[in-house]
């Protein structure tokens, strides 16, 4: 890809560089982030869910502001944010029965699992 007005057997003295050799990786870089990278909404409902987990309401509300303007429904984002409580209370129960077991009190086996293998902290 060569940029307007200049040719391909252009030196690299006379710009500074050889911005034909510019420009293409850039294109070839900015081509792979189109495809290769997941799109806003799921990025957005990712950092909300993020956010949720970690309590950050400045978090929270900076993704939120962006998800509203890309056009994300409130089901979407209470999806996300439920998924992320469900992720964070699992984690708390593992805190807790790790606390429990320290302080010399019986604990569960798999305290995410409760009484099927199969089922996760996040079920």
């Amino acid at each position: 890809m060569e940029p307007e007005g200049r040719d391909s057997g252009a030196t690299e003295g006379s710009w500074g560089c050889n911005l034909s050799k510019v420009f293409s990786v850039l294109w070839v870089n900015e081509h792979q982030r189109r495809n290769e990278t997941m799109d806003e909404k799921t990025s957005l409902l990712i950092s909300m869910g993020a956010a949720t987990a970690a309590n950050c309401v400045p978090c929270f509300e900076h993704y939120y502001q962006k998800a509203h303007a890309a056009g994300l429904t409130s089901a979407d984002i209470q999806e996300a944010v439920d998924i992320a409580t469900k992720v964070k209370g699992g984690a708390h129960l593992v805190i807790k029965n790790s606390i429990r077991s320290l302080m010399g009190h019986e604990t569960p086996v798999n305290p995410c699992a409760g009484s099927s293998p199969k089922r996760s902290c996040c079920a």
